[in-house]
């Protein structure tokens, strides 16, 4: 087997991200005369984790979304792509329900999206916000109604789960409420609402069960599955039964993805005398040493202010951040 490192370089595509004028991260496949394209608008991202099951390569992986629907992260990417493994189908890009994700081939015919299985979450999403008037107090469906010949893209259910329900806090944290693209939650104000459905709910009408307010529900109140997806093949290729199987997995129950165990921190003094802590020495770093290091910091500062490098860097993405940085350094002498 030739390895990427030693087959000749006219064989090997070549694979980079950027962000491009419209500062949305765009992820680049160039081979010979032909390319593809990911553009990622993490702006209108809403962390649904549809793209993430769909992805045959398993290159994408969710950011903190709770975080990120709650207002308490900002600047942050809800889905994270590694163009590395990414294998540029643009199956995420037909699936994305808010056009976050976007895929183009050139030459144009190369691939379309027409090549591709056609989703109804676009269309759905669209109609319904070109109407919605956010509001948390009641549903988006008691202000719009969709003709009945608008298909939903998914049939399923929501499951807001009572036993965990006292740990919801609509107030401070609106995670579900401004992540759904429909607008299906809100928080009940009349007390015989809240006696009949709780301190929050929603309502099914509007939903497209995407499992955005799963993913950015802090305690995991929020359940949500999938019974059927609508789509429609293209032209009969050769991957239909690899692209079935992953559309497959898109039905069941939203899987609780693994986190972090928070930090355990113990209160109170410790028994016993504290152990001495001897003394480091700090060895003083030689002058020319110092001016060098300040030459090259001043030489990748401003670049570290932009969305590429603040991505890599808050989710470690070492390798690329690495490469990127060495492109600005002078090359040693």
């Amino acid at each position: 087997m030739i390895s990427d490192a030693t087959a000749c370089p006219a064989r090997v595509p070549t694979r980079t991200m950027d962000i491009d004028e419209s500062n949305a991260m765009l992820h680049k496949w160039i081979f010979g005369d032909h390319g593809k394209f990911v553009k990622f608008r993490m702006e209108k991202c809403i962390g649904c984790d549809l793209c993430r099951i769909l992805c045959p390569t398993s290159c994408i992986e969710l950011g903190p979304v709770p975080e990120i629907a709650s207002g308490k992260l900002q600047g942050v990417p809800p889905i994270l792509i590694n163009h590395e493994t990414c294998a540029y189908c643009g199956l995420c890009a037909a699936i994305c329900p808010t056009s976050a994700l976007e895929f183009r081939s050139d030459p144009k015919d190369f691939i379309t999206m027409n090549d591709l299985p056609a989703f109804q979450f676009k269309t759905f999403v669209d109609l319904v916000q070109k109407k919605l008037m956010r509001s948390f107090d009641h549903p988006a469906s008691a202000d719009i109604h969709l003709p009945k010949t608008v298909q939903k893209p998914t049939e399923g259910k929501v499951l807001l789960r009572n036993d965990l329900l006292a740990k919801c806090d609509p107030m401070g944290c609106k995670g579900c409420l401004q992540i759904c693209p429909t607008g299906c939650f809100w928080v009940p104000k009349k007390a015989e609402d809240i006696a009949a459905r709780g301190k929050i709910t929603m309502d099914d009408d509007l939903c497209i069960h995407c499992g955005a307010c799963h993913n950015a529900c802090p305690q995991r109140i929020i359940e949500v599955t999938r019974t059927k997806i609508a789509y429609k093949m293209p032209a009969k290729k050769p991957w239909h039964a690899a692209w079935e199987s992953r559309i497959n997995l898109l039905i069941g129950p939203s899987v609780p993805l693994k986190r972090e165990p928070p930090l355990h921190v113990v209160e109170g003094l410790q028994e016993g005398p504290t152990p001495a802590i001897e003394p480091v020495a700090i060895k003083e770093l030689p002058p020319e040493i110092k001016r060098q290091l300040q030459r090259d910091f001043d030489l990748v500062k401003d670049s570290l202010a932009q969305v590429n490098m603040r991505y890599w860097i808050e989710f470690k993405k070492l390798e690329p951040l690495r490469k990127a940085i060495n492109k600005l350094l002078p090359a040693p002498k």
